[in-house]
């Protein structure tokens, strides 16, 4: 399992990182995605059947830049050069996948799907099931 990653504002981001988002080349930044998915379950009406899987894709960007600006040593670049990763996904990110109309489909049905396992799980907490 993963460790714990501290999620952070959007303010503590670029208060702590606003020199490399804005100055990128100064920092060498490469903008990195990676897609994750969100998945729930779609709990069947019938017993004996097990329940489906909806997932949703999710794509996550991020700058990788370095800590500090290239410097050179006697006319030399230094060739150790420590790296940082933030992220840099926003509301916007994902805009295109969630506003297509022929991904409402299955947003809907991930949504309903979740609710439905949310519900089960409560009245199962509370013995009810």
């Amino acid at each position: 399992m993963a460790p714990p990653t501290p999620v952070y504002r959007r303010s503590d981001i670029f208060r702590k990182y606003g020199e490399q988002l804005n100055d990128p080349q100064k920092y060498d930044c490469e903008l990195k995605s990676l897609v994750q998915h969100e998945c729930t379950f779609k709990l069947s009406q019938e017993s004996n059947k097990s329940p489906g899987i909806i997932c949703l894709p999710f794509k996550r960007l991020f700058q990788k830049c370095l800590k500090e600006p290239k410097k050179a040593l006697q006319g030399k670049e230094n060739q150790e050069n420590d790296w940082i990763t933030i992220e840099v996904t926003d509301s916007n990110t994902n805009r295109n996948f969630l506003k297509n109309t022929q991904n409402s489909t299955i947003i809907n049905e991930f949504l309903n799907a979740d609710k439905e396992l949310q519900r089960f799980m409560e009245s199962e907490a509370d013995g009810s099931v």
